[in-house]
């Protein structure tokens, strides 16, 4: 290629680059009016009193990945009121950034969580354990590990319902993941029947589960993908 044309590839790679920058940018502005004090105020006392109930330091991180999946709906919800994508196919858009962008803030949203409510569940972990409540930090590598990607999972089920539909009609099937993974564990407890008394046999599962771990990493790594092409293709098809 003649540099000239060389020079012409890099500014479009850049300007690409500043535009799904921009989405993301876009996305997190979306959400953080509900990521106001009152609101973190609210999060943090729920994960510092489930930590200390349960006396469990996973505990607060596993719930606080759980509320950060609704999250991700917002940018639809907006989207819809605003009516942002008729916008972007009036500015012509590349609607795989739009796709792009939306997939890359979920999971810096996720990242987020894991960081805020890891530092909530630790005081609330150090504090039970000060004042003499018995307490169990487990391997919380494993369990976080394992959250995560359960969390992952969900938003890539959800994630083409709301490109295909948008959230207003696919907010009740955005609920299948969580029905499904209710009933999962159900039959999981009943199938496996746990001990009540021996507090450790879930964590010791995981563990066990955790040794293919690079098997796991390489089956979700594959989901994102696959979710993410489905997106698309049900996002170009929309009209606006």
């Amino acid at each position: 290629m003649d540099k000239p044309g060389k020079k012409y590839m890099d500014e479009l790679g850049i300007n690409r680059m500043s535009i799904l920058k921009s989405f993301i940018r876009l996305d997190f502005i979306t959400v953080k009016p509900y990521f106001n004090v009152k609101n973190l105020i609210i999060f943090a006392v729920i994960a510092l009193f489930i930590t200390s109930m349960s006396g469990n330091f996973t505990t607060g991180i596993s719930l606080g990945m759980f509320i950060a999946i609704n999250f991700i709906s917002y940018p639809f919800v907006l989207g819809e009121k605003s009516n942002m994508d008729a916008l972007y196919a009036t500015l012509s858009a590349d609607r795989y950034l739009v796709v792009l962008g939306r997939y890359i803030f979920t999971l810096a949203l996720n990242l987020c969580a894991v960081a805020f409510f890891f530092s909530v569940s630790a005081v609330g972990f150090l504090a039970t354990s000060a004042i003499g409540i018995k307490t169990v930090i487990g391997d919380p590598a494993t369990v976080i590990s394992m959250v995560f990607a359960l969390v992952v999972v969900i938003q890539s089920i959800q994630l083409p319902l709301y490109f295909k539909m948008g959230y207003a009609k696919a907010k009740f099937f955005s609920m299948v993941p969580y029905i499904a993974i209710m009933v999962s564990f159900v039959a999981f407890a009943a199938i496996s029947n746990i001990n009540r008394d021996s507090p450790t046999y879930v964590a010791n599962k995981l563990e066990k589960a955790f040794n293919y771990a690079p098997l796991l990493a390489f089956a979700l790594i594959f989901l994102v993908i696959l979710s993410y092409r489905i997106s698309l293709a049900f996002y170009k098809k929309r009209e606006f």
